[in-house]
């Protein structure tokens, strides 16, 4: 008889092991790739939003400096996440930023889909596997701009110095790049 009580107890600790295994491979298997996607998404979603926050920063600080008396000087740090670019344009009087996204097919589509995405943002396909995220910020009219900007790093986030100056001699906004 107690031969037989200790195997239910034996039976019971093997059965209870097999199903742990089971709900761990469930994880293993479908929890954790649908996680790791999500995460991705939002990491690119959040590379696109911060490019268009440092574009933005930049026009608002030449709408800035423009309608300002006299000689005038903004100095900004502008960061530019992994794979992202901003490209101040004086003859377009416009900042342009661009991101691009790699990933599987229908992460892509999540990203490209993605309600988050900064708006007036517009994606379109490189490849299978990667989109090319782009926007563009648009000066308000006044002064004539000079300087060219380009800032952006394809491996690694790139943290850099812009100033944005005005000389009241000529009336005319320079932005350009500080080492």
């Amino acid at each position: 008889m107690e031969f037989n009580f200790l195997n239910k107890k034996g039976q019971v600790s093997i059965e209870f092991i097999l199903i742990l295994v089971v709900v761990l491979l469930y994880i293993q298997v479908l929890v954790i790739p649908v996680v790791k996607n999500a995460i991705m998404v939002g990491e690119d979603v959040t590379a696109l939003a911060q490019a268009k926050s440092s574009a933005q920063k930049l026009v608002n600080a030449v709408d800035f400096v423009q309608y300002s008396t006299g000689d005038s000087q903004i100095t900004l740090n502008l960061f530019a996440p992994k794979n992202t670019r901003l490209i101040f344009d004086s003859a377009a009087r416009a900042v342009n930023f661009t991101a691009l996204i790699e990933g599987e097919p229908e992460f892509l589509t999540n990203v490209k889909n993605s309600p988050n995405k900064a708006p007036g943002t517009t994606c379109t396909d490189v490849s299978p596997t990667s989109i090319t995220c782009t926007g563009n910020l648009e000066v308000i009219d006044g002064v004539p701009l000079t300087g060219s900007v380009n800032v952006g790093g394809e491996n690694f986030g790139v943290l850099s110095k812009v100033r944005v100056s005005k000389d009241s001699t000529s009336n005319t906004v320079t932005v350009s790049r500080v080492e």
